[in-house]
């Protein structure tokens, strides 16, 4: 077995090789690799210029008076591969594959090698020694390495990206964050803190950053806040900004992290060791600090709408709570406004028809003011309960009803109303049976509705027009009249509750304010459309379609 060893060399021995070696001509000066011989021990005999620049020392150094063994250049993990490919190389002539080396220069930086051997021998056949090709790969050793690191980040990255998307809890971000920022920057101390009006405070730390500790109002971590730019201080000591939390720190990497354009909070790393941080782990830490900045945001945010969420329901829950104390409210004043009013109208038709021939006209018209007023509160507790009918309504509409025959109903029950006010009253209305799907009770209010503000609104000796038909399996129900009609400005706001037009025309017109839009929320519910069509002077068209029951073909 050939084992280099530190060992002086045989003087007789040396003599022989010295006669009989081998040398290759000069030209190996001209070669891009380094070249080199050695004795049988191991001690250098040649080199090259090349050689001696790849070790970072002279050729006179590395073949000086005193024996040079080729092992006080190499590093110490690659000492056994070299002797077994001596051993390997002095039974087959040559190395049987690269051997993989490394140097450390004078300058402190670390070379690294791939060297290959052949056999020498003298004449008479014996083995002399070794000759060597050494070939500088430490620019690719350095890419390969970088490139390894960068694999290794990104592998990192995604799994990082990974696991900050699947949460939204501000806890578990920030706890995911800190490991792994920590793992791909080696620092010793660091912390994430998050913006609080203009201060910074601590929300995860490590290495000697205590969790909600507001960070000074100076120093580095206030010039990245105001500048929104990332800082690399390679030396905290020459940087007249810096502020120690950590004592041992010998440099800081601080990066805002910025989502949707707005400082969420900083990233702060230190380290005791100067080397640690590097270009690459700068660049790095910036990648990751913008993701977790934007998983950061969205775990805010994600907490404000669930918070904001808590608020709407607890709100609702009073507003539901309200809502059904203002109908119970309307339901009981409207049921118990009934009786007395009805008591009311009754004595009064009484008292009118008892004293007809003894009241003088002034009483007569005290009276038909009462008559007109209790009528007006009974219409609108008609309405009141209507509507409250309406709001409280959560069965699915399911039963046919036949709305032919309610508007029949209706323009029947309309020509009294008509002929006092002297009014044409005309219709053109299917004969057939026509069904829809709803409720009859509340169909049959909105088709009284509509004719009652024809016949209402329109004066004397006008017209009032009634149309059923069907229009592309819609039943189509209008009401036209030769009214006053509404002025456009009013039209926005027609079917608004309470709302009224207020015209010389309309102020002596008795009404609630609440049939138009009782009509609207009985046609939305049935699942059909409001018509209307308006003009002041000229009169109005007010109507619905509802979906038909089934198909024309069925009917």
């Amino acid at each position: 077995m050939v084992t280099l060893h530190d060992k002086k060399t045989n003087p007789s021995a040396q003599s022989s090789a010295g006669a009989d070696k081998f040398h290759a001509s000069k030209s190996y000066e001209f070669l891009d690799d380094g070249y080199f011989e050695i004795d049988l021990y191991g001690n250098l005999t040649e080199v090259n210029e090349r050689l001696a620049s790849i070790f970072g020392l002279t050729r006179d150094a590395l073949l000086a008076n005193s024996p040079r063994h080729i092992t006080m250049f190499i590093d110490e993990p690659h000492l056994e591969q070299i002797n077994e490919q001596l051993e390997y190389t002095q039974q087959h002539g040559c190395s049987g594959r690269l051997i993989p080396a490394s140097c450390s220069r004078p300058d402190g930086s670390v070379g690294y090698l791939e060297l290959s051997l052949a056999l020498m021998r003298d004449s008479a056949g014996q083995p002399t020694g070794f000759c060597g090709i050494a070939r500088d790969v430490t620019t690719r050793f350095n890419t390969e390495l970088r490139l390894d690191q960068r694999i290794r980040f990104m592998s990192v990255l995604q799994q990082v990206d990974m696991e900050l998307n699947h949460f939204l809890d501000i806890d578990r971000v920030l706890d995911t964050a800190v490991v792994a920022v920590n793992y791909l920057s080696s620092a010793s101390a660091g912390c994430i803190g998050l913006m609080d009006g203009d201060e910074v405070y601590i929300a995860r730390g490590f290495g000697g950053f205590h969790p909600n500790v507001t960070l000074p109002p100076d120093g580095i971590v206030a010039r990245v806040v105001r500048l929104r730019q990332p800082d690399w201080v390679p030396d905290v000591s020459v940087d007249p900004d810096y502020r120690a939390l950590v004592p041992t720190t010998r440099s800081q990497i601080t990066c805002p992290m910025i989502a949707h354009d707005k400082l969420v909070g900083v990233l702060v790393l230190e380290t005791d060791q100067p080397s640690t941080f590097t270009s690459e782990v700068f660049e790095y830490v910036q990648l990751l600090t913008a993701r977790v900045a934007s998983a950061i945001d969205n775990a805010q945010l994600y907490g404000i709408a669930q918070q904001q969420v808590e608020e709407l329901r607890a709100l609702n829950a009073q507003l539901q709570e309200l809502e059904q104390l203002k109908s119970d409210m309307i339901r009981i004043a409207s049921h118990d406004l009934r009786s007395p009013l009805g008591i009311i109208g009754g004595y009064l038709s009484i008292l009118r028809d008892d004293l007809m021939d003894s009241l003088t006209p002034e009483h007569h018209t005290y009276i038909e003011a009462m008559m007109q007023g209790l009528d007006r509160i009974d219409r609108l507790t008609t309405d009141f309960l209507s509507l409250e009918r309406l709001q409280s309504a959560k069965r699915p509409l399911t039963d046919p009803v036949d709305i032919a025959l309610l508007v029949h109903k209706a323009v029947y029950d309309a020509r009294e109303p008509a002929r006092l006010k002297s009014l044409t009253l005309e219709s053109d209305l299917i004969a057939d049976p026509l069904m829809v799907i709803g409720e009859e009770t509340d169909l049959y209010e909105a088709i009284v509705n509509l004719l009652n503000n024809a016949i209402k609104y329109t004066p004397s000796g006008g017209r009032v027009y009634t149309q059923l038909r069907i229009d592309n399996e819609r039943a189509v129900f209008l009401v036209e009249d030769t009214g006053i009609g509404i002025p456009d400005e009013y039209h926005h706001r027609l079917f608004q509750s309470f709302f009224r037009v207020k015209t010389s025309e309309t102020r002596d017109i008795p009404g609630t304010g609440l049939g138009l839009h009782l009509v609207k929320k009985i046609i939305t519910r049935h699942g059909g459309t409001v018509i209307f069509e308006s003009k002041a002077g000229e009169g109005s068209i007010f109507g619905f379609t509802l979906p038909i029951a089934r198909p024309l073909h069925e009917s």
